[in-house]
């Protein structure tokens, strides 16, 4: 019988490593291939038959990766807690934009209606002039990008939630400073309360309907620049914005020729052998 590949071997020289494998869960966390950079992330992890391994192959180039890399030297520590302490700060940096956002919403309505209580018979001709009437625009033009912009990047941040909690956050996120706006009108402006009533309503759709822009096309926008602006082995970083809607992970040129044909559902975190667990393995004969 013919000794298991070695780890970190490519499939272009190792042998084969058994009829069958079995499949365990997918690597779950950003882990490159040493021979060709790809993002091993989503691919199945399996045990060796023979080996009892428990092993990782590129679906790029074939190579054969051990499926834990944990580090026990202080380096590998520090690192880990360095990592936490950044989590952190990512977490409270994604809370106040939530609250920025909130914010600028709440101080755009509130221009709206400064400006529309200004245009009454009884004000000045100045307030009719045309640089009015365009702020009044770009009002409502911020209104629709800044929540679509905020989704987006939560949609980015928060790549492990299902689908419907982005459109939960489009549409709760402008409704709190609209009931906040409501209440400061007619507490303070009791007389502009009826008259204003329609403009709130409409900044309120317009927020959320960016919102739901955002949460429907954020991600593809985010993949779209990821594959304009950065390069391809960098790239491979990103790869949880195709996985989150179980798409492939991109490709890296130069490596299809002599890459391991992959399943077709070899990313997919739910996929399932359809042969009871069991998967062929496609190694090149050396």
């Amino acid at each position: 019988m013919p000794a298991p590949a070695s780890a970190g071997s490519t499939g272009a020289d190792a042998p084969s490593i058994g009829v069958g494998r079995a499949l365990l869960g997918p690597v779950e966390t950003d882990r490159f291939c040493e021979s060709c950079g790809f993002n091993l992330r989503g691919l199945r992890v399996f045990r060796d038959g023979a080996s009892k391994l428990i092993l990782v192959q590129c679906s790029e180039c074939g190579t054969l990766h051990p499926a834990s890399s944990l580090t026990t030297n202080a380096r590998g520590a520090w690192f880990r807690r360095l990592a936490s302490a950044l989590l952190v700060a990512w977490m409270l940096f994604i809370l106040w934009c939530t609250f920025i956002t909130g914010v600028i919403e709440v101080a755009l309505q509130m221009a709206t209606i400064e400006t529309l209580r200004l245009n009454r018979p009884s004000s000045e001709v100045w307030v009719l002039a045309r640089k009015h009437a365009m702020a009044l625009g770009w009002y409502f033009f911020l209104s629709l990008s800044l929540p679509a912009t905020a989704i987006t990047v939560f949609s980015v941040a928060a790549h492990h939630w299902k689908k419907w909690g982005y459109f939960v956050i489009a549409v709760a996120l402008p409704i709190a400073p609209a009931l906040v706006i409501w209440q400061i009108v007619r507490n303070e402006f009791p007389d502009s309360y009826p008259r204003t009533t329609n403009v709130r309503m409409l900044h309120t759709g317009t927020q959320i309907l960016g919102g739901l822009l955002g949460a429907a096309f954020g991600r593809p926008i985010a993949r779209l620049l990821a594959t304009l602006f950065i390069p391809p082995r960098t790239r491979q970083a990103l790869g949880f914005l195709w996985l989150a809607d179980g798409k492939t992970p991109p490709r890296l040129a130069g490596v299809a020729d002599k890459a391991v044909t992959p399943a077709a559902n070899d990313h997919h975190p739910d996929a399932i052998a359809s042969t009871g667990g069991q998967v062929q393995t496609r190694l090149r004969s050396p």
